[in-house]
């Protein structure tokens, strides 16, 4: 098993030097114009992480899919700033997991574990880090590791990584002001569930789409080819509703297609990208899902 001292080292790296080339492979295989590549500055995902109990094959150690968690979110940030992607947010946990202290012990001791490397690694590339929650800056159980973050980070401009923690819809709706930091989403992600409860954003997922991810945000289970997909299926799931949702007016042949595609022909998009998948994405367009498996 991979430890704290070399997991970053080992993962957080440019994925190499035929990454071009691997997007456009990549996008043709997913009916993507690869000079839509452009939009990336303007995908803005919301990422539900989930499945660090479950995920892994064997873990004696409770804190270590959480590590793993952590590890993603900076891995695919950095994927995305590698892309052109300009900010990413992710939900590490709900007040509600209160109701399972051992699981939350877990979350502070990984987060403890990685906290300086994570800090360190952020600042090194230009990611400013921002939290959102209850007493996340003054009683949170981690507020000394994330006011530290904060400040550590706070003139890195490249990119943009928000993590909300300690949150609730509850608190969220009596604190909409510090939300307005938040970037506007344009997708919502959820890893291994179909839906995001107890995790919404009011007022910056207006517009947004939605996402399945069956498998779980380990980063041990994520090659980074595997992640530049899962970036470009985000963005792909943002172009299919570009446009659609609230004031979209449709010409009489637009409607005609659209209506014959979905009611109809039912349509269902399928993309395998490889001959052996090991991971499934769904996401949707207004004709119906996108299954994408890779």
């Amino acid at each position: 098993m991979a430890t704290e001292t070399n997991i970053l080292d080992n993962h957080i790296e440019a994925v190499n030097n035929n990454l071009n080339q691997l997007v456009v492979d990549i996008m043709v295989k997913l009916d993507m114009d690869p000079a839509d590549i452009e939009y990336m500055h303007e995908l803005s995902p919301y990422l539900i992480l989930d499945g660090h109990r479950s995920g892994m094959q064997q873990n004696e150690n409770p804190a270590q899919g959480y590590l793993e968690g952590a590890i993603f979110s900076l891995r695919f940030a950095k994927i995305m700033q590698e892309l052109g992607g300009r900010q990413c947010s992710f939900l590490i946990h709900t007040l509600r997991n209160y109701a399972t202290m051992d699981r939350m012990k877990a979350i502070f001791d990984a987060i403890t574990n990685v906290g300086k490397k994570f800090i360190a690694t952020a600042r090194e590339s230009g990611i400013q880090l921002k939290y959102f929650g209850e007493s996340v800056h003054t009683t949170y159980a981690m507020a000394d590791i994330i006011n530290t973050a904060e400040r550590m980070t706070l003139n890195c401009t490249d990119f943009n990584l928000n993590f909300l923690t300690n949150y609730s819809d509850d608190w969220a709706i009596q604190n909409l002001e510090k939300l307005e930091k938040l970037p506007e989403i344009s997708v919502i992600g959820r890893f291994t569930k179909g839906h995001y409860s107890g995790a919404s954003i009011p007022t910056k997922a207006n517009k947004a789409n939605f996402t399945y991810i069956q498998q779980a945000s380990i980063s041990d289970n994520w090659t980074n080819e595997e992640l530049i997909t899962l970036a470009l299926s985000l963005l792909k799931s943002h172009l299919s509703v570009k446009g659609f949702v609230g004031g979209k007016s449709y010409a009489n042949d637009e409607k005609t297609q659209i209506y014959l595609a979905r009611e109809v022909d039912m349509q269902n998009n399928i993309y395998q990208l490889k001959g052996e998948n090991h991971k499934r994405i769904i996401t949707f367009n207004p004709m119906g899902p996108i299954t994408i498996e890779f």
